[in-house]
């Protein structure tokens, strides 16, 4: 069975900000209106990770989806378990994530990075503004869906997401995006855990979980929780701080 309502958010992510009564509550920033909406009807687009030929055949049907897919029934498990395992901590000042964790969270990240409607439409651009003549558009997808990019590319996508990075110190050759992304995240950042100031306060989230801090000791943050937050701090800005 194909799945052509595809979620950029995973839904077992937005759970974690239901109601009780299985729903979340919607806020359309362009019309400040608030809905009640069932997770599965939120951050999704059809067909998003699809792509076709000249004649309209779908290539690899469902190949990224369901890659995404198993990447987050191991993802899910295992914020469950980093879940169960803060909460016993009264203090959360006195929890230290494992190495193992942080690999779960760079690589949470790294997926939600690639997986957005606008890194999509930004690759695409990359393409369209590249040295690559006469990108068509099933190549395009090929390069989105593969996760493989090339050198110009892959340097473009990475400063992006990394503005202080150094691009001498990037590999070369042909490299896939996701592992890159969260080899660099694990080796050079630092993460950490916060939480709301008051116990009748908590953390909201959106359909871009992943947001890049204005501060330059943060790198990025998001809420795991309506009660627990990430924050990734690069190594040399810990240094600086």
């Amino acid at each position: 069975m194909t799945t052509r309502k595809q979620h950029y958010v995973p839904q077992f992510y937005l759970k974690r900000f239901e109601d009780n009564t299985g729903r979340l509550t919607v806020e359309n920033i362009h019309t400040n209106n608030y809905s009640k909406m069932l997770t599965r009807n939120v951050c999704f687009e059809k067909d998003m990770y699809e792509i076709k030929d000249d004649n309209g055949k779908k290539y690899k049907e469902n190949y990224l989806e369901k890659m995404f897919s198993n990447f987050q029934s191991y993802i899910s498990y295992n914020f469950d378990k980093l879940i169960c395992r803060i909460q016993e901590y009264k203090n959360i000042k006195d929890f230290r994530l494992t190495g193992e964790e942080d690999t779960i969270i760079a690589l949470f990240i790294t997926l939600q990075l690639i997986r957005h409607p606008t890194f999509k439409r930004f690759v695409y651009q990359s393409l369209d503004n590249s040295n690559i003549a006469n990108v068509s558009e099933m190549e395009k997808g090929l390069f989105y869906v593969m996760l493989n990019f090339t050198d110009e590319t892959f340097e473009e996508v990475m400063i992006d997401i990394f503005p202080d990075i150094e691009p001498a110190k990037l590999p070369k050759g042909n490299k896939n995006l996701l592992s890159e992304i969260c080899s660099y995240l694990v080796s050079n950042c630092y993460f950490s855990l916060v939480v709301p100031k008051s116990e009748d306060t908590c953390f909201l989230t959106s359909d871009n979980i992943i947001v890049k801090s204005p501060s330059r000791d943060i790198k990025y943050y998001f809420p795991l929780t309506k009660k627990i937050g990430v924050i990734v701090c690069e190594f040399s800005e810990l240094s600086h701080s």
